[in-house]
C-alpha cells in the first residue's frame, strides 16, 4: 500500500512523492492517522476474505471424504 498509494501505513508515512492519497471519512472507518488498516472497512474485508477462505476448505474437505 505504501509503495502503490504513497498513504500511511500502520502509522508510519511515506516519504516525499509527487501524489498522495487523500482519505476522507471518520477515522473508525477509514483508520485515520493508522492508515487504512486500522479503520473498519479494513477489518471487514479480512473477515469476508477469511469466511471465504474457510467455507472453502471445508467444501475441499467434503469433496476428498
Amino acid at each position: 500500500m505504501a509503495a502503490a498509494l504513497h498513504i500511511a501505513v500502520s502509522g508510519v508515512p511515506s516519504g516525499m512523492i509527487d501524489y498522495r492519497v487523500v482519505e476522507t471519512g471518520p477515522d473508525w472507518l477509514t483508520g485515520g492517522p493508522w492508515g487504512p488498516e486500522g479503520g473498519l472497512a479494513a477489518v471487514a474485508l479480512m473477515f469476508v476474505a477469511i469466511f471465504y477462505l474457510y467455507g472453502r476448505y471445508l467444501r475441499r474437505m467434503e469433496w476428498r471424504a
